[in-house]
């Protein structure tokens, strides 16, 4: 019989970026002599800092089962084979015809057995053309042909159907069709009528523990685990030595973030067959989600082995590589990927954010232009497209992509927060304060909204409600260094020095390296006439950053309020090397 094999999940790696606002200040330096103020260090821009996605998508293989022809449980546990064995008509019960010498009785005779052969040369016939029809639409299925596919199963069912009333078919014929109907549903993401086929094929045949499987796996997909885990179970126990089932329902657990669970299920589904390639790819997929990037890798490398052209292997190997910072190789995965399968829309996806990771936009966003192209509604492909605008400072594109996101998924927070860092960076500060509130409408408990919703009404000069939004921000996260380093910005423009010098402490002791945290701290300095704190804060600046232009210039105008003149245009001449004027 065939099982159900899950190939493992393609993660849409969507890189929420934690859009973190990097401020020198609202207010800096004034001038100590007769100098013009220096202008921020930095302008507002955006950071980005890729994570990786908490909840990947389940893919389906193009494998599917059909049953053994035997009613007797043994069935169930046949083992797998690669390809499909024609399904044997259950022969029709025999008929006793009794004996006598009337020319009617033989003539009845003669009818009934004309009849019981005719019966089992049609269903023959019907079994036949079902089967043809089913292996046709497994066919377009394995191609990713999913339309072809669903109207191949189409037209086996009608066979079927069409000879209801002068035979019935076996469970053996019919169960397997229904079932493989729903995987292409599920690969389409129509799990309503996914879920409907297998329904339909567990009706006919009671005992399909793939259909059970296959059900479960799409409960999972939708979120409804409670569901999956029953199904699963119930898979296992029709069939002890299914290997697809512990194989699906550790592949829910992975989902469910229950990795040790996982990896047990996925550990007898290996141990039942020792070369299960979506087997060894799921546990490597737990694996990476723990962090075990040595274990996820020798996992995609022995799936690899078994089957150098399975390109869900190479493409979550690249994401491992990825997610290690070995950009180099994840895109070589990606590359050798595309080569197996080149329609597959994710693995442009997540080859245009490696290339944006590694600063190479073009690149980046050529990738992504295929995704869309292959699959229009393709969401992670549009937000990873607007990220990389974003990063490009093409902020009416980066708007357009995360448009077209929200359209697709109104309900995901990180899209509207993106979106208003984008109208924030183009001066929008009331749409993206609308953003933000969007984003936080989804997730209450949304720090980094807070924290440049905060930004954005100081930016307004809307400072009591600037300070409400980073103060939310730091509740939900009290080590939030940029939420503090935020806030006392605020109190700069407040001139309330000793809570801003307060918040740049915490903000530094959260992050030693923090260059703006320092220099705002030495404006603050500044300010309370503590010239020389002021100084050793710019000092601590250059040191982390000697490229850092307006720390030259701060030092250099408190270094001539000083009287250390020499000092003073030392710094002044390093500014204007540095392109300051």
């Amino acid at each position: 019989m065939f099982i159900f094999v899950n190939k493992g999940n393609k993660t849409s790696a969507v890189r929420y970026a934690h859009l973190i606002i990097l401020l020198c200040g609202f207010a800096l330096i004034a001038a100590a002599c007769s100098q013009p103020a220096p202008q921020p260090a930095e302008l507002p821009s955006l950071v980005y800092v890729p994570t990786p996605t908490p909840n990947p998508t389940a893919t389906y293989p193009p494998l599917v089962y059909v049953p053994t022809p035997s009613a007797s449980a043994s069935a169930a546990s046949a083992p797998p084979t690669a390809t499909p064995v024609p399904p044997t008509p259950k022969s029709e019960p025999s008929i006793s015809i009794p004996t006598s010498s009337s020319s009617a009785m033989q003539a009845q005779i003669a009818f009934a057995t004309t009849a019981v052969a005719l019966t089992n040369q049609v269903a023959a016939s019907t079994s036949n053309q079902a089967f043809g029809l089913n292996e046709r639409g497994l066919d377009y299925y394995g191609r990713g042909d999913y339309d072809k596919a669903i109207r191949a199963f189409d037209q086996a069912i009608s066979v079927i159907n069409q000879s209801i009333g002068f035979v019935r078919q076996p469970p053996q014929v019919t169960a397997p069709i229904y079932n493989n109907r729903g995987l292409a549903y599920a690969d389409m993401g129509e799990y309503a009528k996914a879920i409907a086929d297998f329904d339909r094929a567990i009706d006919i045949d009671p005992n399909a523990a793939p259909a059970y499987s296959n059900r479960g796996t799409a409960y999972a997909d939708i979120g409804e685990y409670a569901k999956a885990m029953a199904d699963h179970d119930r898979a296992i126990d029709i069939d002890p030595n299914y290997a697809g089932a512990y194989s699906n329902r550790g592949f829910a657990y992975n989902n469910m973030g229950e990795y040790a669970k996982a990896i047990a299920d996925l550990d007898r589904a290996i141990d039942i067959d020792p070369n299960y390639v979506a087997a060894y790819i799921n546990r490597g997929d737990a694996y990476r989600n723990m962090g075990e990037y040595a274990k996820a890798i020798a996992d995609y490398d022995r799936a690899i082995d078994i089957d150098p052209n399975d390109d869900t292997a190479y493409h979550n190997r690249g994401l491992a590589y990825a997610d290690m910072g070995e950009y180099d190789k994840a895109i070589a995965d990606y590359d050798r990927a595309i080569d197996i399968a080149p329609n597959d829309a994710e693995t442009y996806s997540n080859r245009g954010t490696a290339y944006a990771d590694i600063g190479e936009y073009a690149k980046a966003i050529a990738d992504l232009d295929r995704a869309i192209d292959i699959d229009p509604n393709k969401i992670a492909a549009r937000i990873n497209r607007g990220d990389a605008y974003l990063n490009m400072g093409e902020y009416a594109k980066a708007i357009a992509d995360y448009d077209r996101a929200i359209d697709i998924d109104p309900n995901d927070a990180e899209t509207y927060h993106k979106r208003g860092h984008a109208y924030a960076n183009i001066g929008e500060y009331a749409k993206a304060i609308a953003d933000y509130d969007r984003a936080i409408d989804i997730n209450p408990n949304y720090d980094v909204a807070y924290n440049n919703k905060g930004y954005a009404h100081a930016a307004l000069e809307q400072y009591s409600t600037a300070i409400l939004n980073y103060n939310r921000a730091i509740d939900i996260d009290p080590n939030y260094a940029v939420a503090y380093y935020g806030r006392g910005l605020v109190y700069v423009e407040l001139d309330d020095f000793t809570n801003a010098i307060a918040d740049f402490n915490r903000a530094i002791r959260l992050r030693p390296n923090y260059a703006n945290a320092y220099f705002n701290r030495g404006f603050a300095y500044y300010r309370i006439d503590e010239f020389t704190k002021a100084i050793a804060d710019y000092d601590r600046v250059i040191d982390i950053n000697p490229r850092f232009t307006y720390a030259y210039l701060g030092r250099s105008l408190l270094h001539n309020a000083l009287g250390n003149t020499a000092q003073a245009e030392r710094d002044m001449q390093k500014y204007r090397e540095l392109g300051g004027e």
